[in-house]
């Protein structure tokens, strides 16, 4: 393989482990916020809302973030087939990863070999 195509698995590796692991990172805060109101996390994030309210833009941002994160961590709660996709594509990303690295380190292998042949 060469270094395009281990490039390409690099890089199409990392985009399936962020689909994978982002909404699953979300639904957590979401639930963290929702479930334990008296945490760190949550009075941060009420401490953040009030410093937002200055800019109404920027507040309504926020807000239907949270909204979206709360809604995913339904949808992942009742759905089963929503946490088997992130699952699925999350090792799938790791193993794209790791055979693209794989492919980076035999050709630079082949390639030292074909140096020490030529001197």
């Amino acid at each position: 393989m060469g270094r395009t195509a281990g490039s390409f698995l690099i890089g199409f590796g990392m985009c399936l482990l962020l689909l994978g692991l982002g909404p699953i990172c979300l639904a957590e805060v979401a639930r963290v916020l929702k479930d334990m109101p008296d945490s760190p996390s949550s009075k941060a994030m009420r401490t953040f809302a009030s410093l937002l309210k200055s800019n109404p833009y920027a507040y309504a941002a926020a807000r239907r973030f949270y909204e979206v994160s709360l809604t995913f961590y339904e949808v992942m709660s009742t759905v089963w087939e929503v946490r088997l996709f992130h699952i699925y594509s999350s090792i799938i990303g790791t193993v794209m990863i790791l055979k693209g690295l794989l492919s980076f380190r035999s050709k630079g292998q082949d390639e030292d070999a074909k140096i020490e042949i030529k001197g």
